[in-house]
């Protein structure tokens, strides 16, 4: 009785809070039959993600349903459903347009992915990236940074990361990495290169990334550039950067 007694209390013990919590993944897909013949148009949506499945409850809550925001999250929608009811909707809207137009062969294609970057105190950080299509010239893709406190879940902005004082430094050091990821010598200047920075010089964004061993940028089309430039994602080393982060950021 003792010994069932201590290990009921050795699973009911919170995890250290130094602790990595742990993801578990998943996939849902949906897509319209005769989704692989092209002459009956297509329509498919597919949602792999992560869920958080330890740590406090108010903690998984929190980050589960910002996953979840995330993957939902469609302009002018105002749906609140799972990804799977969300995946069903929007086939079915393709289905009950196409079948109100005559000879209909548009595609339409939703895919979004929530990976985990770093679990790991004093952040987790997730990255989030999408791909679409509905018609037009081409589809779009984004990336995104979910970060979130490993003790609260709750978000976790760039101040709280850099020390006070120390943004100019670390966008001296984000242009450097920019431009090495664009071949840009560091004498170019940055507008002939076709970007759009205001008034021509660099500045460092807000969407960010942590791994265990990289701060992470990622700034997406049209943010900066025209679309056809692409997306630029650059990675700061973090061992490079320690008398730029908070105390107690690296462990």
């Amino acid at each position: 009785m003792i010994r069932l007694m201590l290990l009921a209390a050795a699973l009911a013990a919170p995890m250290p809070a130094d602790e990595p919590r742990r993801f578990e993944s998943r996939h849902i897909e949906e897509k319209l039959a005769g989704c692989d013949d092209a002459k009956n148009g297509c329509a498919h949506a597919e949602f792999t993600y992560v869920e958080l499945v330890t740590g406090p409850a108010q903690v998984q809550d929190r980050i589960n349903s910002a996953i979840r925001d995330y993957l939902l999250a469609r302009p002018g929608d105002g749906l609140r459903l799972t990804p799977a009811e969300y995946a069903r909707h929007f086939v079915a809207d393709y289905q009950q347009l196409r079948s109100q137009e005559t000879n209909f062969e548009q595609k339409w294609t939703l895919s979004k992915t929530v990976k985990e970057l770093r679990s790991a105190a004093p952040v987790i950080s997730l990255e989030c990236s999408e791909w679409s299509y509905m018609g037009g010239t081409h589809g779009m893709g984004a990336t995104q940074y979910l970060n979130f406190d490993t003790l609260t879940g709750g978000p976790v902005k760039l101040d709280a990361v850099i020390r006070n004082g120390w943004l100019p430094r670390l966008t001296a050091i984000a242009e450097v990495q920019f431009r090495a990821a664009r071949e840009l010598p560091a004498t170019a200047n940055l507008a002939d290169a076709g970007f759009t920075f205001p008034d021509g010089r660099f500045q460092l964004n807000r969407n960010f990334g942590i791994t265990n061993e990289n701060l992470v940028f990622t700034y997406n089309p049209y943010e900066v550039a025209p679309y056809m430039m692409g997306p630029t994602t650059i990675e700061i080393p973090l061992a490079g950067i320690g008398d730029l982060l908070r105390p107690g950021f690296l462990r």
